[in-house]
Parts: structure tokens; C-alpha cells; sequence
């Protein structure tokens, strides 16, 4: 009988106890196989799970889902004895993934830069397609849709994004496009295609923190995606609150210079973090003066092909009374994104 705990991409793994004695061996489809990046891992892993019934214990059903992933895919990551087993019985059904990572006990003595670090590091696949519908209301209540489909795409630690309008008709063709470099001492580069001129404008860092149409997001908000600014802030662990329901860590955010707050017109940032899904479930911002500026609140968290995924977030400026809603669905973490859609190019030719 065999029981063990492993750990992959931030996931624990639970192994039931089993006997392998009627396995056939599966050393030589292991031995032949591919190295996997993580990313493309990370893909595989969704696929396999998705293909997998957990709940149902037969021996033989097991054997040839695992037979089946093998002869088709013929790939394993390569790690270490332990975690290999584990991703191999997790691709045939043998073990669930243990999505609450990690609970307040177990992150007591994290810094609040630590924190902040585990939310980058939280896996989000090596690429997604989505749709985004914006829901964008004024202080009087009225309301305008925009309507988005997205793709994003992971190079190494490069992240490329871009988004493409498709209503209403005023802004349709409108597209965004970000490469975000890892390296903390370059640029990062983002264009934006306004139809209306047939013009291709870069956006520069110092306007990064310029509403994004009519958005009460910020193209800098937008280029991060939920995730934290460590390159940019200094991070500090506060306290634990709760938000809907869910007790997180309290991280204050504070910009490490006048011209950084400046350029992102964020003076102080509280980031409500869920030590379970390492989400920010709730951002609290002030301007650079002091006053309380916005809120940014995931309402609907969910896990789509092995990966938790804000589907709806609310964002209320306080100084406005303006409010963005952002819903996200048909999110597909599978299916492969091809390099072309991150051209700049394409945002000329759009869809």
C-alpha cells in the first residue's frame, strides 16, 4: 500500500492508499518522455483532470485512463521519484488536488513581501483565451457594456497580453496590447489601436496610470491581472479580516519613491489576500494626497481547468462615485494561443 503528499505548482497533493501490485510497469513510457516546462505541465495537468473521474475507485477504469494519457500524450514532468508518481497518478485520476494551499496557520510567519510573492507565483497557466464584458455606471445610474475577447500568453517569465473590442460599435477594433517583462530594471511595453485615427499609440510609463476608456482601472491595473507589484512597492504584513466570508492576510503596499506614486497615482495600497487560493480577494487604494481613492473587490473566484480564476470584480472610485464591473466567461486555460495574436500588427487587423 503506498500513501504520500507531494507538492507541485504551489498545489498539495493527496495520494490515497492503494496497491500497485496490479499495475503493469510504466517505466519505459516515463523514460522516453519529453521534459515539460512548466507551463506546458500545467496545461497537461488541467487536460488530465478534466478527463479524470475521482470519485469512481475501479482498478481497471485507472489502468487504462492512465494507459490512455500515456500512449496519447507520451509525456511526464521529470522530478523527482515522489513528485513524478504523483503527477503521473494524478493525471490518471489517483489523486485530487488540494486547492485550499495553504491555511493562516500554516503562512504565521510570512513578511508581507512574502505574501505578496505567493501571489505572483500563483499558477495561471501558460496561456488562456476569455471573454470580458465591462459594465461601466456613473454616479446617476446609467450604464454602458463593452465588450472584450482576450488572450494571454506566458514567454518564460514574459507575459503578453492583449485585448480586442468587438462592441459597441464606437469602440469596436479598439485593442491593448502589453508585454510584460520580468526584469525589474526595463520598461515594459504596451500599444494601444484606436480605429477612429488608424494610429498604433504606444503608451509610456509615465501615463500607466491613466484610466483605461473610461474604465476605473488603470492600464497599469489592467497589465497586472491581480497579481502584486513587488518591484515597485514595499510590502508589509498587517493583520487578518475577513472578506466574504473568507479570512485573509492584510498586506499594505506602499510605492518606494514620490515618482513611482506619481506615475501610478497610488499613494497607499491594502491588499486582502486568501492564503487558500493566494487571490487578492479585495484592494483598498489612496491617492497620492492621502484620500481614499478606489476599491477593487473579486466577487466571484472560481477554479477553471486547475487554475482559480476571478469571474466577476467590482470596482468602486470613491472620489467619482463611477463603478466598472468586469465579467469574465467562456475562460479556456486548454487550448493553445498561438505567437501571432501578440504581434503588433495584429491589432490592426483585429479578430
Amino acid at each position: 500500500m503506498l500513501t504520500e503528499t507531494s507538492r507541485i505548482a504551489g498545489h498539495r497533493l493527496q495520494l490515497p492508499s492503494f496497491d500497485p501490485s496490479g499495475f503493469e510497469p510504466i517505466s519505459t513510457s516515463i523514460s522516453s518522455a519529453p521534459v515539460l516546462q512548466p507551463g506546458t505541465f500545467s496545461k497537461l495537468l488541467a487536460e488530465g483532470l478534466k478527463q479524470c473521474a475521482p470519485s469512481r475507485s475501479t482498478t481497471s477504469l485507472y489502468r487504462r485512463r492512465l494507459r490512455s494519457l500515456l500512449e496519447t500524450k507520451r509525456t511526464v514532468l521529470c522530478l523527482r521519484p515522489v513528485a513524478s508518481l504523483a503527477c503521473v497518478l494524478m493525471l490518471a485520476g489517483f489523486v485530487t488536488v488540494d486547492a485550499a494551499a495553504e491555511s493562516l496557520d500554516d503562512v504565521a510567519g510570512l513578511t508581507g513581501r512574502q505574501v505578496m510573492e505567493r501571489v505572483d507565483e500563483r499558477p495561471d497557466g501558460e496561456w488562456v483565451t476569455r471573454r470580458l464584458r465591462m459594465e461601466l455606471t456613473d454616479r446617476r445610474g446609467r450604464t454602458r457594456t463593452r465588450d472584450t475577447v482576450g488572450y494571454r500568453r506566458y514567454y518564460g517569465k514574459e507575459r503578453r497580453n492583449v485585448l480586442f473590442f468587438t462592441a459597441p460599435a464606437n469602440i469596436k477594433d479598439t485593442a491593448f496590447l502589453t508585454w510584460d517583462y520580468p526584469e525589474a530594471d526595463r520598461d515594459d511595453d504596451q500599444w494601444l489601436y484606436l480605429p477612429a485615427v488608424r494610429k498604433i499609440r504606444r503608451v509610456s510609463s509615465s501615463d500607466r496610470g491613466d484610466y483605461f476608456l473610461g474604465t476605473d482601472l488603470t492600464f497599469e491595473d489592467f497589465k497586472r491581472e491581480g497579481k502584486g507589484n513587488l518591484e515597485e512597492f514595499e510590502h508589509e504584513r498587517k493583520t487578518v479580516e475577513e472578506v466574504d466570508g473568507v479570512s485573509c492576510i492584510v498586506v499594505e503596499g506602499l510605492p518606494i519613491s514620490d515618482e513611482i506614486a506619481r506615475e501610478l497615482g497610488y499613494g497607499r495600497v491594502l491588499s486582502y489576500v486568501d492564503p487558500e487560493t493566494w487571490m487578492i480577494r479585495r484592494s483598498e487604494f489612496w491617492d497620492t494626497n492621502g484620500n481614499p481613492l478606489k476599491t477593487i473587490h473579486s466577487e466571484g473566484i472560481e477554479e477553471i481547468d486547475g487554475f482559480w480564476t476571478a469571474t466577476r470584480i467590482h470596482v468602486q472610485n470613491h472620489k467619482t462615485g463611477h463603478q466598472t464591473r468586469l465579467i469574465f466567461t467562456e475562460v479556456d486555460y486548454v487550448t493553445a494561443v498561438d505567437d501571432s495574436w501578440f504581434e503588433t500588427s495584429r491589432l490592426r487587423r483585429g479578430l
